[in-house]
């Protein structure tokens, strides 16, 4: 009977217990990172100040040969890194680092303050005009045209592809990679910032970041309201433990032990796995461009490897933020865990605190003492 209590306990621990568990952590962590103020506030401030060293690692490493070597995507590329203006330099004259680093931060942080609970609650709009605006710049063009000069003489098939481009305007990775007619330069950036246009209509001009109806007087702090309602989640592999516990242990120590090993072993498991996540991201951006595939099935271009291989470092931030709440919150399990371990050596159990009484033993009965004979002589004398 014993046995097949402990086989009941083992088996719900195994198939219930510790894969609930394991879940509960990866769910809890993921949703403590991603509504933690410092994930909406201060981690798109420090992608914005990436972004301009990132676009200057891509055409730096443009120069390398091996790494772009498709001729028309390799020709494109290099006239953008032999510019006068870089992107950088760019980025500035249109007013978009600027608008980055002032009206887009001031809203993040206005938005970490709120979820802190250090300001009330309102309604909150990104204002989008500005971008637009910045993307409309005149110093595109002559970025533009700068680059087209940049590239070597077209021939007849590529001047009639140009002409056909500038009367049904393509993107410019579908352009063959040469300078129209050195009056065409103008023409030919028009054409390309004409598909830009259609791009930039799409964008609204503002996006609603917090939409309410109601201005709250005090702050209400999102983060903590939130994680302590995840934290409940914990009470559905915490009831099945407990019942394999109940079921498979013996004595108060017993329980403890059975509580403390399953739960140990879903905490450290969810940390592994993390920490393997956390590795696997490089990796998997270091891979060949062909083995990296779109969605829709088609192969991304040299080029865009290599974008894709300086975003690591972005990934690494959100990813490592990210996995940060699942680690903290593995961390706590396996201290939980470590706690019930110990005091399962501290718990007496009831059969050890009932002093030991010893049976007593049944008394023999005693034989009778021999009794002295009186002597005649001395009866006499009495």
């Amino acid at each position: 009977m014993d046995v097949v209590r402990k086989s009941i306990g083992v088996l719900i621990i195994i198939f219930i217990g510790i894969p609930v568990l394991f879940g509960v952590i990866w769910a809890v962590g993921v949703t403590r990172a991603v509504v933690s103020p410092e994930f909406l506030s201060d981690l798109p401030q420090e992608i914005i100040q990436k972004i301009p060293a990132m676009i200057d690692e891509v055409l730096a490493e443009v120069d390398r040969e091996d790494m772009v070597t498709d001729p028309n995507e390799r020709a494109w590329v290099k006239a953008v890194a032999n510019a006068k203006t870089s992107p950088r330099e760019l980025l500035g004259q249109i007013g978009l680092t600027d608008w980055m680093q002032n009206e887009l931060s001031v809203k993040f942080q206005q938005m970490g303050k709120m979820l802190r609970g250090e300001i009330p609650l309102e309604p909150m709009t990104l204002n989008l005009r500005p971008l637009k605006t910045a993307l409309r710049h005149e110093a595109i063009k002559a970025y533009l045209v700068d680059i087209l000069k940049n590239l070597p003489p077209c021939d007849e098939t590529q001047k009639e592809e140009w002409a056909a481009a500038s009367a049904n305007p393509r993107p410019l990775e579908d352009l063959p990679a040469c300078r129209p007619a050195e009056l065409d330069l103008e023409t030919s950036a028009l054409a390309i910032n004409f598909v830009r246009e259609h791009e930039i209509e799409e964008i609204p001009d503002e996006v609603n970041i917090f939409k309410t109806n109601h201005r709250f007087h005090r702050g209400l702090d999102f983060m903590h309201s939130i994680t302590a309602v995840t934290y409940l989640l914990f009470l559905i592999p915490a009831f099945f433990i407990l019942l394999a516990a109940l079921i498979g242990g013996t004595g108060k120590s017993g329980i403890l032990r059975w509580m403390a090993i399953p739960t140990f072993i879903g905490g450290i498991s969810a940390y592994a796995l993390s920490s393997v996540v956390k590795h696997a991201i490089p990796w998997s951006m270091a891979l060949e461009p062909e083995a990296r595939l779109y969605a829709h099935g088609h192969s991304i271009t040299q080029f865009e490897h290599l974008v894709a291989t300086k975003a690591a470092g972005v990934w690494d931030l959100v990813i490592g933020h990210i996995l940060k709440g699942v680690n903290s919150t593995a961390g706590i399990v396996c201290v939980v865990a470590i706690v019930l371990y110990a005091l399962s050596y501290l718990v007496i159990s009831e059969s050890q605190s009932q002093p030991t009484q010893q049976p007593q033993q049944p008394q023999q009965p005693q034989p009778p003492a021999p009794q002295t004979p009186v002597k005649p002589e001395e009866k006499t004398e009495q």
